[in-house]
């Protein structure tokens, strides 16, 4: 089938070759964004372009459609390549450097203290990651080094997710200033090559248009790296209401800070080339504008499930949920039933397992370690300052501790749950965001809030559906075969 542009992405095309506006391009779920920045690239030959995403794959992709003048990399890359140049030696990533730093810097305490700094350490380097993601500078290096930074002492410790004990912050101040000297030695990981170029003295290449993916997703940290890469031209795609990683430091006006800051004039992508009409109307309470396309070969479904059974879900479908809890609890059930689940997330099994592994010996009964999870979680939620992230990692190891009569039994439960691989997908709305399937199940949508990047959620999980969109509630699902018609419900609110 021949691609034809849309009246919108002319638009776009004739406005990034006739005038020499910073352009910002709003596009919704499915708008084809990706076809739009190919025909900007393609449709100006002589200029010196930069294409930048986050995702190391789209980069891989785009770089085979993308015309010669237009180099395609990744913010990361390009952020080392810099700073490899201003240190005037070739930077050695070193995926190892913060465990060293730790393990260094921790030689010399005393017995209890280094016994606390262990069982601290996930959180203190968690911790120094994040504060390069958001520009911190330790207040005791700050006339060190000429730099910018967007955050000091005060700032970062009021922006952890837990209240740090006293050992723990002089402990992340400490291994956050060493790890800036090193940087400047050339041994850096894969937070540095953003934080070190752009907080402290570095110089980009030169490029007369820097086309910017994802823009919605950029975090205070990124905008400042674009404010030093862009010397002439900048033209930014994004969709405000797919905004939902603010807990990852993204800006929580990631679009509009954007605009301000350089000037940018607006158009938009509005007609969802991957969403049929039933989904498009069902999320206009969101965006409004948003039409589909009269090309598509469905007119799609969208309706919510009363009652419903596991043998009602397709091969290849997508299960998704607001919390890992309730997905750990399908993909048991699945198991049990024959049908094989992929749960996605690796990085959050491998942090629950660890935590389980505290609760007790394998031979630890069934009461016994959910009354020791009971305790670590009183603990925990002490010094959390965001509850709701710590109730959903309780919960999950909850669903295994009760599944089983021992501790042994339920960490290789959950290891057998969380290694499966099988054909309907289980994941978080916020791994979803850049996937798409025909069939999309939205499980327990009570548990999404209303109150800041919240809806953004709701809307992104409903717009990953190219054909059926369904509503499931976890405790509806009946162990029968013979769920018919009859129990299908008209459209979801």
């Amino acid at each position: 089938m021949t691609f034809v542009p849309t009246q919108e992405q002319l638009a776009i095309v004739e406005a990034s070759t006739s005038s020499s506006d910073n352009l910002l391009v709003s596009a919704l779920a499915g708008a084809a964004k990706t076809s739009t920045l190919k025909l900007i690239a393609n449709a100006n030959p002589g200029v010196n372009m930069l294409y930048l995403a986050f995702n190391k794959r789209i980069v891989t992709e785009m770089q085979h459609d993308l015309p010669r003048n237009c180099a395609a990399k990744t913010l990361h890359s390009l952020g080392l390549a810099a700073w490899s140049d201003s240190i005037g030696t070739r930077a050695k990533t070193d995926f190892g450097k913060m465990g060293e730093l730790f393990r260094e810097t921790i030689r010399d305490l005393n017995k209890d203290d280094t016994a606390a700094a262990w069982k601290s350490m996930g959180f203190i380097l968690k911790s120094v990651g994040q504060g390069k993601g958001a520009g911190y500078v330790p207040d005791s290096i700050e006339g060190d080094y000429k730099h910018t930074r967007l955050l000091d002492d005060f700032m970062m410790e009021q922006s952890l997710p837990e209240e740090p004990s006293p050992l723990e912050w002089g402990l992340i101040r400490y291994i956050s200033a060493e790890s800036i000297v090193a940087g400047h030695a050339g041994q850096v990981d894969f937070d540095d090559m953003v934080f070190l170029p752009t907080v402290f003295r570095a110089v980009f290449p030169r490029y007369a248009l820097i086309l910017v993916d994802e823009a919605q997703d950029l975090s205070p940290l990124n905008h400042a790296m674009l404010s030093k890469l862009v010397k002439k031209r900048i033209i930014a795609v994004g969709d405000q209401n797919q905004a939902i990683y603010g807990f990852r430091g993204a800006s929580e006006a990631g679009m509009s800070d954007m605009q301000e800051r350089f000037d940018m004039t607006e158009l938009t992508l509005s007609c969802s080339f991957r969403c049929p009409q039933a989904v498009v109307e069902h999320v206009q309470w969101r965006a409004p504008h948003m039409t589909w396309w009269d090309g598509n070969p469905t007119e799609g479904v969208v309706a919510t499930r009363a009652v419903w059974s596991l043998a009602d879900l397709p091969e290849s479908c997508a299960i998704i949920c607001r919390n890992n809890a309730p997905l750990f609890s399908m993909a048991i059930q699945l198991l049990q039933f024959g049908r094989y689940p992929n749960l996605w997330g690796n990085d959050v099994a491998k942090a629950l397992i660890k935590t389980m592994n505290t609760l007790g010996n394998p031979g630890t009964d069934r009461e016994d370690a959910l009354a020791a999870l009971r305790v670590w979680h009183e603990g925990q939620m002490k010094r959390a300052r965001n509850k709701g992230n710590l109730r959903d990692r309780m919960q999950c190891m909850k669903v295994f501790i009760e599944n089983n009569q021992t501790l042994g039994e339920a960490l290789i439960n959950a290891e057998h749950v969380l290694s499966s691989t099988g054909k309907i997908d289980l994941l978080t709305g916020h791994k979803s965001k850049g996937h798409e399937w025909a069939d999309v199940y939205f499980l327990d949508q009570s548990l999404i809030g209303k109150e800041g990047q919240e809806p953004n959620l709701r809307y992104v999980i409903a717009t990953r559906s190219k054909a059926h969109l369904t509503y499931l509630t976890s405790a509806l699902c009946k162990e029968r075969e013979d769920v018919g018609d009859a129990d299908w419900e008209g459209e979801a609110e």
